[in-house]
């Protein structure tokens, strides 16, 4: 259980949480409110162009190949394509552009074994000491030859005692990546008379995880030097418990050791050790009440991964809370957090304390509905506390959820606090409980009439929880929420959505709620149309979708709002097909090109669609023609009819459909032997189009076709070789699918 403070209207935690001005020293735990938008797929023009990039590689200004070289190292595995432009660019005038391309190599591992002749030229040749390190250093990333490794590791162990620093640093980072082979190197430079030399062989060792090497690096645990000291103790942290053997002396580095950083790395290395007897939880416990605060946090958090017995490490978290620094403090609550329902009776005691009361109550905010048996501590607390406390009492009682509802009596007073956020933070309260109460109806119906936008939506929000069988209360919690759906407020549009998705609501309510919800979808913010579509989804989800999207289908207001939602519910939305044909008449070409798409985003179900997209395939406008053929081709075997009109598309001169109808009569009809003559060579083209995503879909078209046409396969293994990862992946699919048909 992780202490974020997350419910079912988690952005309204979030904007309670920035209403209060709080005590600085006392941050609230951590918080990152999910983003509301629905997840789109990325767009074609979103995806990396490897032969743009390879333009600019080829530029006449050395600025531009550089930039290149840099775009291309981002990609990494995508730009396997790139691998022979950057080869020569290892050549190139410029050492700048020499060093990247090296660098962007090495970086692409195994990817990159074509390069490996080139780079062991630049291994003899290179201009500089530098130059030829990093080619040594691309070469052993590359190479899986073991006698070519043993040839490159003594100049890259000469390298490591190198007087220039970034020389050294690379030998050590080109070492560690040859692995074992190069543990023999690493160990003996920790012994050598540079401080910097041993520092970084135990970072090279750990990396490798050397445990045949725990032995020495525990010897360099009493190293003269602070950061060879430091970097061994986060070597035997990267071994873990083969390196038991240091467990002694890190407890007494992190006691002793004059430099923060070391006594940091002990305690980090002594919770991946995993040695938990007394001396080491004693000692690692003490660290955790110690000045240094970067020690502390990592004493605190190795406590947490030796997990020591609850009962044992709850009263100690607990003192943590109460006396030790923020950052510490949050890692104490977090350790509570994990240990749960157990540590609650300990956390009730502590509410009392006011030093560690505000960081008690995020605890069992965190525990949630585990932690009911805190009720009553909670609600006594109320009285007494801090504006900042009160604050976070009531968001732990609305998260301990129904089981709060003996603390109403006092809650119902919050609402009517003069601080704004104390007053959100009760309604969310009330409602989060969900029980009827008089008192609180009365506050609610108040602030309803108040003026501050949020407090209004919240409360029409709460009295609809309230009160769920309550027609008024929804209709007006509807109007509300859809009326903040559009507000200047962006917190308040998401937390709109938020709301309007959470409440029950039946399909009487939704004639009321359309109207507002297509005013919001006319919004020019692409956030505020997301959470329209979103609001609508989730709710149509709980319900018989056809009938809402019919009549909104019907609505020449609407009906771009209802194609979207249809579209997000995809073969839930299969009742609102014949609509949805009808929409395909629509006089905005947008509209019939976004129903042609919804259509294919139901797939098989669209069946009935197929005349009325096979009309469309005449349109006047081409991206509504590329999308009926999509469509058609989703829907598969039951567009049959559609078979005659795709093929007449392929011997037109209709250059930008012909793409997709080729796709789409695989999917109508893979096996029928016109199509596979007809389709195959537009396939075969569609492999070298310029946007990865119609490679991609000719690649596995082919490969639906189950057998060996003319050109497929040698178009597939070019394919094979595509700079995005996902075309190469399904020409390789594509190819053993062919193989294995052609087999049979």
């Amino acid at each position: 259980m992780r202490i974020l403070l997350l419910s079912s209207l988690c952005l309204v935690l979030w904007v309670v949480s920035t209403a209060v001005a709080q005590d600085k020293k006392r941050p609230r735990a951590p918080f990152r409110p999910p983003p509301f938008a629905p997840k789109l797929p990325p767009r074609p023009e979103d995806l990396p162009d490897v032969p743009a990039i390879l333009k600019r590689l080829a530029s006449a200004d050395k600025a531009e190949r550089l930039a290149a070289v840099e775009q291309l190292q981002a990609l990494s595995s995508e730009a396997q394509g790139a691998i022979g432009a950057l080869t020569e660019s290892i050549g190139d005038d410029s050492e700048d552009v020499r060093f990247a391309a090296l660098h962007t190599l090495g970086m692409m591992r195994g990817d990159a074994a074509g390069a490996l002749d080139g780079i062991r030229q630049r291994m003899a040749e290179g201009n500089s000491e530098f130059e030829r390190l990093l080619a040594t250093s691309a070469f052993v990333r590359i190479s899986k030859d073991e006698d070519a490794l043993a040839e490159a590791l003594p100049t890259l162990a000469a390298a490591l005692r190198s007087q220039d620093a970034w020389v050294a640093a690379e030998a050590a980072n080109a070492l560690s990546e040859a692995g074992t082979p190069a543990t023999m190197s690493l160990t003996e430079a920790l012994n050598d008379n540079s401080a910097q030399v041993r520092a970084l062989a135990a970072n090279g060792l750990g990396r490798i995880g050397a445990r045949d090497s725990a032995g020495e690096i525990i010897q360099r645990l009493n190293d003269e030097s602070p950061e060879v000291r430091a970097a061994a103790a986060r070597a035997l942290a990267q071994i873990g418990p083969a390196a038991k053997g240091g467990a002694d002396q890190l407890v007494k580095m992190l006691g002793g050791d004059n430099s923060n950083s070391v006594r940091a790395s002990a305690a980090a290395a002594l919770g991946s050790i995993d040695v938990r007897t007394p001396r080491v939880l004693n000692g690692l416990a003490r660290a955790g009440f110690g000045k240094d605060e970067a020690t502390a946090r990592m004493a605190v958090e190795a406590l947490m991964k030796l997990k020591p017995d609850p009962n044992k490490t709850t009263g100690l978290m607990i003192r943590l809370l109460a006396e030790a620094k923020p950052a510490v403090a949050t890692q104490a609550m977090q350790a509570l957090a994990d240990i749960g329902e157990p540590a609650v009776p300990a956390l009730i005691q502590a509410i009392q304390d006011e030093h560690a009361q505000y960081w008690v109550v995020l605890v069992l905010s965190a525990i949630g509905p585990s932690a009911q048996a805190a009720v009553p501590a909670l609600t006594r607390a109320l009285d007494a506390a801090s504006v900042d406390v009160r604050l976070e009492i009531l968001l732990a009682l609305a998260k301990i959820g129904a089981g709060s509802a003996p603390a109403l009596t006092k809650i119902v007073p919050n609402l009517s606090d003069e601080n704004e956020g104390i007053r959100y933070a009760a309604t969310f309260a009330v409602a989060s409980i969900g029980a009827k109460d008089a008192a609180a109806k009365a506050a609610l119906e108040r602030n309803y009439a108040t003026g501050d936008e949020f407090l209004r939506m919240l409360s029409a929000w709460a009295l609809a929880r309230m009160n769920p069988r309550s027609p008024p209360h929804g209709l007006r919690a509807i109007r509300s929420l859809a009326s903040a759906l559009t507000s200047d407020d962006p917190r308040t549009q998401q937390a709109a959505a938020m709301a309007l998705a959470e409440l029950d609501l039946g399909p009487a309510s939704i004639p009321q709620l359309l109207p507002k919800l297509g005013q919001a979808f006319e919004s020019p913010d692409q956030v505020v149309r997301a959470n329209a579509v979103e609001g609508l989804a989730t709710i149509l989800e709980r319900l018989p979708p056809s009938p809402v999207l019919n009549t909104a289908l019907g609505s020449p207001q609407l009906r771009e709002l209802a194609i979207a939602v249809a579209q997000r519910l995809g073969p839930k939305a299969k009742g609102s097909v014949p609509a949805l044909a009808k929409a395909l008449t629509d006089s905005r070409s947008t509209i019939r090109r976004d129903t042609a798409l919804t259509l294919a985003a139901i797939g098989p179900s669209a069946e009935a669609a197929t005349e009325s997209l096979i009309a469309v395939l005449a349109d006047g406008d081409t991206e509504v023609r590329r999308a009926a053929a999509y469509a058609l081709g989703s829907i598969g075997s039951g567009a049959s009819a559609a078979r005659q009109p795709l093929l007449e598309i392929l011997a037109s001169s209709d250059a930008s459909v012909k793409p997709v109808a080729a796709w789409a009569l695989v999917g109508i009809a893979p096996r029928d032997e016109t199509v596979t003559k007809q389709a195959t060579p537009q396939l075969i083209e569609s492999l070298k189009a310029d946007r990865a995503v119609e490679r991609l879909a000719a690649a596995h078209a082919l490969g639906s076709l189950g057998r060996p046409t003319v050109g497929a396969l040698s178009a597939l293994k070019y394919a094979s070789q595509d700079p995005d990862s996902r075309v190469r992946k399904a020409a390789q699919e594509s190819i053993r699918a062919i193989t294995a048909g052609n087999s049979e």
